[in-house]
């Protein structure tokens, strides 16, 4: 995989802090809808949502070549750093930690593919 990146470190935790924003805003009106309406969580409404903000860590990821897995795994399994899990001996407990850890693989990866070319 070539690194796509148009985007530096600053650019992509500035992005990734505001689409994450939108989504705990969306989860705690989400958890007050639910309260009123339980079945809403049927509802196009969630299902829109999440298909916009997978959407959005897609064009992330091509902009700036984190892996589009990573991010949702950042956000979604490791509840950006709040269950600070490991990643190759790394414990990932903030967006900055994530993003550093990122870019390090994929200049790790740049300097493979370099060495592979000589």
């Amino acid at each position: 995989m070539k690194m796509e990146g148009k985007m530096n470190k600053n650019e992509v935790k500035n992005i990734l802090s505001k689409i994450i924003a939108m989504k705990n805003n969306f989860d705690i009106y989400a958890d007050k809808l639910l309260d009123i309406f339980p079945g809403a969580i049927e509802s196009e409404l969630f299902e829109n949502f999440y298909k916009l903000f997978d959407s959005h860590c897609e064009l992330i990821s091509k902009n700036c070549g984190i892996p589009q897995e990573a991010i949702e795994w950042f956000v979604y399994d490791n509840i950006c750093g709040a269950n600070k899990f490991e990643a190759d001996g790394t414990v990932i407990d903030c967006l900055d930690t994530f993003v550093d850890f990122e870019f390090k693989a994929l200049e790790e990866q740049k300097n493979g593919e370099r060495k592979n070319e000589e």
